[in-house]
């Protein structure tokens, strides 16, 4: 959705059988010697400013997880907000692969990369 400025005919649609949901996880390490930094960092994140700037940032954009990210009426229309909740009825978690299906996906994915 951010190449919309640079190409507004440019669209994208989820299969009604669904799609791999797109996760990012946080933490904070048992060890860290910037615990308070870390947590005001996890915390800012999960803002609703947090989630817009991700949200909109220029690398993707994906759905916020939070409902209530600051987004403009114009970034939710962009993102098809109000669709928000078919697509996660229609999506799946990524499986975790045993070491055979990520041994293939990997030899795939560096077939793909070598034929480019």
């Amino acid at each position: 959705a951010g190449l919309a400025k640079e190409n507004p005919a440019l669209d994208f649609s989820i299969p009604k059988e669904g799609a791999v949901l797109w996760s990012q996880s946080l933490a904070m390490f048992k060890d860290s010697k910037n615990k308070d930094m870390a947590l005001k960092f996890i915390q800012y994140i999960m803002s609703p400013e947090g989630q817009a700037r991700l949200a909109t940032s220029s690398c993707y954009w994906g759905m916020p997880a939070n409902k209530t990210a600051a987004l403009t009426d114009e970034q939710k229309k962009i993102l098809r907000f109000d669709e928000q909740p078919g697509f996660l009825a229609r999506a799946q978690a990524y499986p975790a692969p045993n070491a055979d299906l990520d041994k293939k996906m990997q030899d795939m994915w560096t077939e793909m990369l070598q034929a480019q």
